[in-house]
């Protein structure tokens, strides 16, 4: 049972710095895990959504979601994550999904995804 780390780096412009922001993290392949959401260094979320009231809370600023996923499945040793902003008024943006596969069953993935938000 080995540990597996997966890094990667985005960038998210804003519509607005005046329209609320919302980041979701979404654990897919049917596995099942745990995840924070940072705004700089400031934890904003962990395991649910974080709200950031006006995007110029984040302008300049690097959103890292850090996501613990382990390997559960006989089925299958893939895992992903995917990370949705949603700005008021504007239409949902993806990024990902980020997949990994496990080289045996029961490893753990650590995914850090870092997004740089102009």
């Amino acid at each position: 049972m080995g540990t597996i780390y997966h890094d990667a780096q985005e960038i998210y412009t804003l519509k607005s710095e005046l329209n609320a922001l919302t980041i979701s993290v979404e654990i897919g392949d049917k596995q099942i895990g745990g995840y924070f959401i940072f705004n700089d260094t400031n934890l904003v979320g962990a395991n649910n959504s974080a709200e950031i009231y006006k995007g110029a809370d984040c302008f300049g600023n690097w959103i890292t979601v850090v996501a613990v996923i382990k390997d559960q499945r006989n089925e299958t040793n893939w895992t992903s994550v995917s990370i949705i902003f949603k700005e008021l008024g504007e239409k949902m943006i993806v990024l990902g999904p980020y997949n990994r596969e496990a080289d045996n069953h029961s490893d753990t993935i650590v995914y850090t995804i870092k997004i740089k938000v102009n």
